[in-house]
């Protein structure tokens, strides 16, 4: 007997429920010798009416699901497990859904499966029958039976072909998502849900598996004519087929882990409106995806490579392309996801790239321009030596080498130190270029305010050569030469001692302009803020960023006062509880790299900055007075001349040398006595000093930018507010050292007063409309009192004579001699 002839026919379903009736009552030998009964389907519809019918007539259900242990859905049945339920099976029985799990045995076990199963014999329950539905096994178990020895003597085989059913079925490990179209596909997630479908839904045009021993088995799996098996590649795939989403680029082998994470961040349940433009920007919790916050979120180091990757195609595949296409251009040149800085040296050179639309240059320009100064901090920050090296050498061959000063300065910014380098050597090169000024004026104002000429509001006509004279130092400065305009200054101002004094003293010294102002109530500052090295150069940069900052702070006053000689800190401290120091400009004049030409003066405006910055946000928290003051100034031009070479132990790189008491000057140096210390010191009356050349900014000598220091009084407070003016007039200036009284009258009369003599102050006594106070520890002769009635602006000055008794007249009148 072959398979055709074992293969009962059956062409509609009624002749095979027919069939089932006959056979379960049959008396025939083979019939009650085999329990079990195989039923070939191609249609899963004709499986469930046949599981019904089962029902009807009192048949048992073997549901395969039940063969799985509670919580391990998806743990695999194995075909002795199988076979044990069926020979464990006491009644007539049907198993359900039997060939959703036969068709994923391998061959070796399939066969074997079925060898067992053929000939299973139950001679104690003759009527029993096991029914096992082969659904889409039609190829398979055909074969199985080409090849079965015992086919004539086995059990029946029967078989109805009704109307051909195709299912597809795709494996995948993406689990838990809400497949849109739920009509014709859906998702199975374990093999308990894979087993339990077949009975209780209606079959699916698509169906996506992702249980794992299916997963696993699938290949075991032969072509049959039911099923059509396939594997889903990657996420892209899974995402674009099943959860139907669109995406504006196009899937990449190398790209696979980030399309697999992108499907892990995917909201599983809310996917009908998904946008990857709208993922990116929820994924960067941001609202507007700016280019700034796209650069920033690139640089962040935090930032994984599928990040940069989500950027990646956001840039160049939304509207954002549009809007920044040098960004676009950039950002496609980046040749790896993992270096947070590529993209930072992409923007600052990609500009100068040869394929580069001569008619896009200006706009990519303007665009990239735009972005650095907007992320200043973020491009000072993280652009490399190497870039920015060349970025100089490519600008600089734009101007100087072709002439092309409008692209050259198109491609500055104004942020980099080397830009500043540039627009100040183009300056110095090129005075009279009004084209040129008007570039460096847009983007290095800092420098601009620098070079400008100012005079103090506190000024003598006399001293306008000082004036021209700071003019020349900062072009000679600029220009790293010691021009003939300060050569011929020092030769007139500094050529001898007398000459140097004559203009020295016209400066009112530091300290004691500034006790003047603290004897002021009006002006008294509240804090004394020492800037240490800020010569008078800086003083048009310091009224620059003061009007630029909108403190609120207004200048008061401001004034260039000398300091004492030497022109050294420790000759010139400023002390007390009100005062703070600022070390960082004087550091940099002493900085172990020496002066570096162009790069020391932008340090140099930077520190002022963030010195003039910090200085002024104090008068956003509160109402003060504030003044500046220096200790000295420093010179670059001692660098350029020759020094002098004196013996003795030298300070600050030979600007001074302490002097013995039979020193005296010399055409080279001055011969001064401190005025605090006595000490006597030779000190460089030029820029030539007493040992080496120096080799950084120096001070302590004589030259105008060494002693000559900018003093700056602001306040925020109203000076117009409650200003009274107080008449004090003392009863007597003649007072008996026996009784030291001092009394005075004082119009209007304040709430108090305080009386100072000798360094010593005293709280006055009001009786009457006097005021009276006892000196203590008072000596004979003239003395002068301070009165200072409470609320008054100023401090009355007023003289006193102590009075005691004469050695002979007083006793002679005494005793009347």
């Amino acid at each position: 007997m072959d398979t055709s002839e074992k293969v009962k026919l059956f062409w509609s379903f009624s002749q095979l429920t027919q069939e089932i009736e006959r056979d379960k009552d049959s008396r025939d030998m083979l019939a009650q010798r085999y329990a079990v009964r195989f039923i070939m389907l191609n249609n899963f519809n004709e499986f469930k009416e046949l599981a019904k019918f089962m029902t009807n007539i009192g048949v048992d259900m073997l549901d395969l699901e039940n063969l799985i242990d509670d919580g391990e859905d998806d743990t695999w049945i194995t075909k002795d497990t199988l076979k044990d339920a069926i020979k464990a099976c006491t009644k007539s029985t049907f198993v359900t859904p039997f060939s959703e799990v036969a068709r994923f045995y391998n061959d070796d076990d399939f066969r074997g499966f079925f060898n067992e199963i053929m000939l299973l014999e139950d001679i104690h329950n003759p009527n029993k029958r096991i029914y096992i539905p082969l659904i889409g096994l039609q190829n398979r178990f055909t074969d199985f039976l080409n090849h079965f020895a015992r086919i004539k003597e086995s059990a029946p085989v029967w078989r109805y072909d009704a109307e051909t059913q195709s299912v597809e079925v795709f494996f995948s490990k993406y689990k838990n998502f809400v497949l849109p179209n739920e009509s014709v596909q859906c998702q199975l997630n374990s093999l308990r849900e894979w087993l339990m479908f077949w009975k209780k839904q209606a079959p699916q045009e698509r169906i996506v598996c992702t249980s794992a021993p299916i997963a696993a088995k699938y290949k075991y799996s032969k072509p049959d004519n039911i099923f059509n098996f396939t594997r889903i590649a990657n996420a892209y795939e899974f995402m674009i087929q099943f959860l139907e989403l669109h995406f504006p680029f196009e899937y990449e082998e190398d790209e696979n882990e980030f399309w697999e994470q992108l499907l892990k961040d995917l909201n599983k349940t809310n996917l009908d409106h998904f946008s990857f433009e709208a993922f990116v920007r929820n994924t960067f919790n941001k609202v507007k995806f700016d280019a700034a916050e796209v650069i920033g979120a690139w640089a962040n180091e935090s930032s994984a490579s599928y990040e940069r990757w989500l950027l990646k195609n956001y840039v160049k595949h939304t509207s954002f392309s549009d809007q920044f296409p040098y960004i676009n251009i950039c950002i496609d040149s980046v040749s790896s996801l993992e270096d947070p800085y590529l993209l930072i040296s992409m923007i600052m050179t990609r500009i100068l790239y040869n394929d580069i639309p001569a008619n896009k240059f200006s706009e990519y320009a303007a665009e990239r321009r735009n972005i650095i100064v907007e992320n200043r901090y973020l491009f000072e920050k993280t652009s490399t030596e190497e870039d920015q090296n060349w970025l100089f050498d490519r600008i600089k061959e734009l101007y100087q080498g072709q002439g092309n000063l409008n692209s050259a300065v198109e491609l500055l910014t104004g942020v980099f130190d080397f830009e500043k380098k540039l627009l100040m050597g183009w300056s110095v090169n090129y005075p009279n270029h009004k084209k040129l000024a008007e570039y460096v004026s847009n983007l290095y104002p800092e420098y601009v305010a620098y070079i400008k000429p100012f005079k103090p509001t506190h000024f003598k006509l006399e001293n306008q050569w000082l004036v021209d004279y700071i003019k020349a130092y900062k072009r000679s400065k600029m220009e790293d030469k010691y021009l003939d305009e300060i050569s011929n200054f020092i030769k007139t101002k500094n050529n001898t001692a007398a000459n140097f004094y004559k203009w020295y003293f016209e400066f009112e010294d530091t300290h004691s302009l500034l006790s003047e102002v603290n004897s002021n109530v009006l002006y008294r500052p509240d804090k004394v803020i020492w800037i240490d090295g800020l010569g008078v150069e800086f003083l048009s940069y310091i009224m620059y960023l003061i009007d630029k900052e909108n403190s609120g702070l207004k200048v008061v006053r401001t004034q260039i006062t000398r300091s004492f000689l030497p022109s050294s800190t420790r000759h010139n401290r400023f002390e007390g509880d009100i005062v703070k120091k600022y070390g960082a400009l004087d550091e940099l004049g002493h900085d172990s790299h020496g002066y570096q030409y162009f790069d020391t003066l932008i340090e140099e405006l930077k520190v002022v900055k963030n010195i003039i910055q910090d200085i002024l946000s104090i008068s956003k928290k509160q109402k003060c007075t504030i003044a500046i003051v220096s200790d000295h100034g420093l010179s670059c031009l001692s660098r350029k001349v020759p020094s002098k070479k004196y013996d003795g132990k030298f300070e600050h790189e030979g600007r001074y040398i302490k002097a013995s008491d039979e020193a005296m000057t010399d055409p080279d140096y001055l011969v001064h006595e401190n005025e605090a210390e006595g000490h006597k010191y030779k000190i460089a009356l030029t820029h030539s000093s007493l040992s080496k050349v120096p080799t950084h900014q120096v001070h302590g000598g004589c030259t105008p930018e060494e002693v000559l220091v900018p003093f700056i009084l602001l306040s925020n407070k109203d000076m117009t507010k409650n200003i009274v003016n107080h008449q004090v007039k003392i009863t007597s200036e003649d007072i008996m050292i026996s009784n030291p009284v001092v009394s005075l009258t004082i119009i209007p009369e304040p709430k108090g007063a305080i009386l100072s003599c000798e360094g010593r102050s005293y709280r006055m006594n009001r009786c009457g409309t006097t005021w009276t106070v006892v000196l203590e520890g008072i000596t004979e002769g003239r003395h002068e009192v301070e009165v200072k009635p409470d609320g008054a602006n100023s401090i009355n000055k007023i003289p006193i004579n102590v009075v005691g008794f004469g050695v002979n007249s007083d006793i002679n009148d005494m005793f009347d001699l």
